[in-house]
């Protein structure tokens, strides 16, 4: 590996307490220099508190709910109107509803708890365990727009089934939109992603297929207008019978133009436990027609070529998409991890597995010509099931800024050594990682070391907590590490500075 950038400086960290270090907890930095954190306490009560620019803690309050219980799923945490706003979907049964929490900035008090959408009851559907609800929170990069996208897999065909809430950033309604089915003949109908367009519309990319086998599988997409009309569905100019299909969608209002990384299964699993395999696509789309204005297949030759110039380095970089990101140069950048997903055996003798592997972070100049390709090792085990299609990367940061890309990963310190002496990695386990950062430039991911401001120490980031959080009004990442400080554990905020 590389060391030629400078140190990055990080500002003296701040001490949380014990409870810190357990349960729920999300972190967000506002555009006037105060870091907004949540913990998530008994039930329905939590704990804010803020942090003003100077990194001095100004306010610490207690917050009691109404409905929400704060451990549940967090969708979504932005700042919108100069309020810290999270989006939480509050379950009951199999049938969850989605809850808007909005929050003072200067006092962290609960400005308000709103019910934004409450799932119909089900009843034998629920009891059998036939229900996969699925709910998509989006904000506009660009404005304070926002819009919630809601699906629900048991219901007539001409049910609400999927429903757009587009709001802006005054929180004002501006559409809710039952969007219906493209055919008559639809059958398995899902979100895969929503992009918004400030006030004026949202797009909603979905899959449908005449079976939930995926027979006839396609890509479809809409533009929803904040008119509340109707929107129609329009297929991609794509090949048909696309098996089971993810993307994210974003929209670019600098070249107005939407871009879609998209996900395509190959090969299904067999039943003595067989390996899912994907196709990869960037596809740009005119947001006013629909139309695609080209496709490109993913290769990741440029990877593959950085990861042979290490010694000792050969074979093809397999890596399957994960997120899309759009530099302000113009230029594209793909966040790619290798993964092995094995499936469960017939007979149950063996449990479905995912093995985590290295990270490949893949620059589009334009909108199809691969330019550049960074390789990172990596090893890593993950013990839950996941399905490699859902488009998220595990423990992996990915920020843009004017002058480079930096990744910020999970990683075992002694590997970072091993990388410069061409030795085999350890496996990266939960208890023993900390946050290693990355400056992607010129074809070479170089190990950057964290200082802390004032001072020749290095800063170790152990126990990297997943929910960091990047303020481009500051150019600051933040997030929460946890420690081990002899017999004791030990929480604090971290805030990294990127140029």
């Amino acid at each position: 590996m590389y060391k030629a950038h400078a140190q990055l400086q990080v500002d003296k960290s701040e001490v949380l307490d014990e409870e810190y270090t357990r349960g729920f907890h999300c972190i967000l930095q506002l555009k006037n220099g105060s870091t907004f954190i949540m913990r998530g306490g008994t039930k329905n009560r939590c704990e804010v508190m803020l942090i003003d620019k100077e990194r001095k803690r100004f306010a610490v309050t207690e917050v009691r709910c109404e409905h929400v219980k704060i451990n549940d799923v967090l969708l979504g945490i932005y700042e919108i109107n100069g309020e810290p706003v999270l989006f939480f979907k509050e379950s009951y049964g199999y049938t969850p509803s989605v809850y808007r929490l909005r929050f003072h900035p200067q006092t962290g008090a609960l400005v308000a708890e709103d019910l934004i959408y409450d799932f119909p009851r089900l009843g034998m559907a629920a009891m059998k365990g036939n229900v996969n609800n699925n709910i998509v929170v989006v904000k506009d990069p660009a404005s304070d727009c926002y819009a919630i996208g809601i699906y629900r897999s048991v219901g007539e065909r001409n049910e609400d089934r999927i429903r757009t809430i587009h709001y802006d950033g005054h929180h004002k309604l501006l559409s809710n939109v039952v969007v219906p089915y493209p055919a008559s003949d639809i059958l398995n109908f899902y979100i895969m992603s929503i992009a918004v367009n400030g006030d004026k519309n949202l797009f909603l990319a979905a899959y449908g297929a005449e079976s939930l086998l995926y027979k006839n599988g396609r890509v479809y997409l809409a533009r929803i207008n904040a008119d509340n009309s109707i929107p129609k569905m329009k297929p991609l100019d794509l090949a048909h019978d696309l098996r089971q299909t993810n993307a994210i969608l974003l929209y670019d209002n600098r070249r107005n133009a939407l871009h879609m990384l998209m996900n395509t299964e190959v090969r299904q699993g067999v039943i003595t436990g067989g390996v899912h395999a994907y196709t990869s696509s960037v596809l740009v789309i005119d947001p006013e027609t629909l139309n695609t204005r080209s496709v490109h297949d993913l290769s990741a030759a440029k990877v593959t070529e950085a990861k042979k110039k290490i010694p000792g380095k050969s074979g093809e970089f397999s890596g399957v998409p994960q997120n899309i990101l759009l530099h302000e140069d113009g230029s594209t950048v793909i966040l790619m991890e290798e993964m092995k997903y094995q499936e469960p055996s017939a007979f149950g003798s063996t449990a479905a597995t995912m093995t985590l592997g290295d990270i490949g972070i893949l620059v589009l100049e334009g909108d199809s010509v691969e330019r550049t390709g960074y390789y990172i090792e990596r090893r890593q085990p993950n013990l839950g099931t996941p399905n490699p299609n859902v488009m998220r990367m595990h423990g992996v940061d990915v920020i843009t800024t004017n002058k480079d890309i930096y990744l910020l990963a999970n990683e075992i310190g002694e590997n970072i050594k091993r990388k410069e002496e061409g030795k085999r990695l350890k496996t990266l386990y939960r208890m023993d990682r900390q946050m290693v950062c990355y400056a992607l430039h010129g074809g070479k991911a170089e190990v950057l070391q964290l200082q802390e401001k004032g001072t020749q120490e290095e800063a170790i980031f152990e126990d990297f907590t997943l929910r960091g959080n990047y303020n481009e009004a500051t150019h600051t990442f933040a997030t929460i590490t946890k420690a081990n400080e002899g017999s004791e554990k030990v929480a604090r905020v971290r805030w990294i500075g990127l140029e």
